[in-house]
């Protein structure tokens, strides 16, 4: 649970202050570290590719949310 809040609140702060660029090359660490991680766990299978997608996909939601938030703060900043 806390590696997912980890990738959601990594999400938001890239989608907050950085761009699309560093968005592919967190999204790559991430897949990277979710399927060492899992691989070390619980040895290869549907379980650690499971868990990589949807750690990648929070990433994703996490920079939208973070897009969002940050087109909103300069709207309301106008």
């Amino acid at each position: 649970m806390s590696w997912y809040l980890a990738v959601a609140v990594t999400g938001m702060l890239i989608g907050l202050r950085f761009r699309a660029g560093s968005l592919v090359a967190a999204t790559l660490v991430t897949a990277v570290l979710a399927f060492v991680f899992q691989m070390r766990d619980h040895g290869f299978g549907w379980s650690p590719l499971w868990v990589t997608l949807q750690s990648a996909i929070l990433l994703q939601l996490g920079y939208l949310a973070g897009l969002a938030v940050a087109a909103l703060w300069r709207r309301v900043r106008e």
